[in-house]
This record gives C-alpha cells, structure tokens and sequence, in this order.
C-alpha cells in the first residue's frame, strides 16, 4: 500500500468529505470574501483562476459566480465527486489532481489556495517543493492568491497555527515582494477589499493575541515579482 504523504492525505480526505459540507463554509461569508480577494488582486472577469486544494468546491463556485473562468483541482476523489454533485453547472471544471507532482497543464493568470492540508506543518519552509509547483502554473503575469487559517501561535495538534513570520520567511525564499494582510473573514464582509491594511492587519494580530481568535493569513504573490532562481529570470 502507497503510504506516501499525497495518498495518506487523499485517504484522510476521502473519508471526511462523504459529509456534506464538511468545513461548514456559509456562502453569505465567503462570497465577500471572494470578491474582495478579486478586486485586492486586480484580477479581471474571465481571467482563469485554479482553485487548488477545491475540496468540495464552494469557492470554485464563488469564483466562477464573479465571473472568473475557474477550475478546481483536489486529490480526494471523493471530494470532486461531492464538488460535482453539489455544483452540476461546474461539473466538467473540476479534476482529481495531486500539486506535488510536476505538471504540463495549460497555464493560469491565478492560482488560489486556501487552508491547504499540505501546508498544515511545523516545518513550513519544507514545503517550498509545493510552492515552486504552484507558481509553475502560472502564466508570467499571473499571481497566487494565498491564505491560511491561523491565531498567529506557532502551535497546534489538528492545524498548525503558523505566524506571520513563518509566511512571510516562506515566500521570502520565491519573490522581491509581496503583499501579506490578517484579516478577520468579517472584515470584508462589512468593508470588502478596503480591510487589506497594515491598520486592520496589526488590530487584527493584537486581537488575535488577546482572545486567540483565529484569522485568515491573505498573501498576494505576483509572479513576475519572483526571484531569478524561482522562474529563470527576474
């Protein structure tokens, strides 16, 4: 039996995802959320967006709702099914796909990836390999719309709570800059993309120390911000 870490994920996912819904995502939530990402992003209708990590799909459909050309990938086969299911409009948009291996799929103006399991590690500067692969897929101009359940702790059993720091070292390694927020989910509900501040980013972090309260770690990474090492060329 392959017991390689891809499969036992796969594995684990297969089994979860037979619930319906199993994160509990609210669309009335996350809908805002999306649009503000797209409009943080620059991101315009019709651009190609993969949804990496799409589980079971809602925000493939989000996207797709704000008129991006969008396509959700996942290793679970169980998760596509359920995406497929729960969005028929959606169905031929969505593939059982492992991004830990090198791929020669068509490229994308935008790669998001959101709470993915294989960044669920202490050690999130040994996750490059997966890193590199996502911005493999981009076209020169495209960008990764990152973003990462966290309270900012350094700690955890079931999720790993990872710092600000340890993103920000992480994407150090790949790009001359890019944009990183915290943003409370409500933020931009209430106030859409304008809650991408330093200003929201630091109350949000103190907030975040006080009660524990977790947010979501948002990072935009262009790639032609990228490093000659990362892409070949600057």
């Amino acid at each position: 039996m392959d017991r390689s870490p891809a499969n036992e994920t796969a594995r684990l996912y297969d089994e979860v995802y037979k619930q319906d819904n199993y994160f509990g995502c609210r669309e009335w939530l996350y809908r805002p959320y999306v649009k503000a990402l797209i409009s943080l992003s620059g991101l315009k209708k019709g651009a190609t967006v993969l949804d990496a990590g799409c589980g079971q799909g809602i925000f493939t459909d989000l996207f797709a709702k704000e008129g991006m050309s969008v396509f959700g990938v996942d290793i679970s086969q169980v998760g596509i099914q359920k995406a497929k299911e729960k969005y028929p409009h959606l169905s031929d948009h969505f593939f059982v796909f492992d991004l830990l291996r090198p791929s020669d799929i068509g490229k994308v103006d935008c790669v998001f990836i959101r709470c993915f399991s294989l960044y669920d590690v202490k050690d999130f500067i040994g996750t490059e390999p997966l890193t590199r692969n996502l911005f493999d897929l981009l076209r020169p101009e495209g960008l990764i719309i990152f973003a990462y359940n966290s309270n900012l702790s350094r700690t955890g059993t079931t999720w790993f709570n990872h710092s600000l720091s340890d993103i920000k070292n992480h994407f150090n390694l790949f790009l001359s800059g890019f944009e990183i927020y915290f943003i409370n989910k409500l933020d931009t509900f209430s106030l859409g993309y304008l809650s991408f501040n330093k200003l929201f980013t630091f109350i949000n972090q103190v907030a975040s120390g006080i009660t524990g309260f977790s947010g979501d770690i948002i990072v935009i990474a262009r790639k032609d911000h990228c490093i000659e090492a990362v892409t070949g060329r600057k």
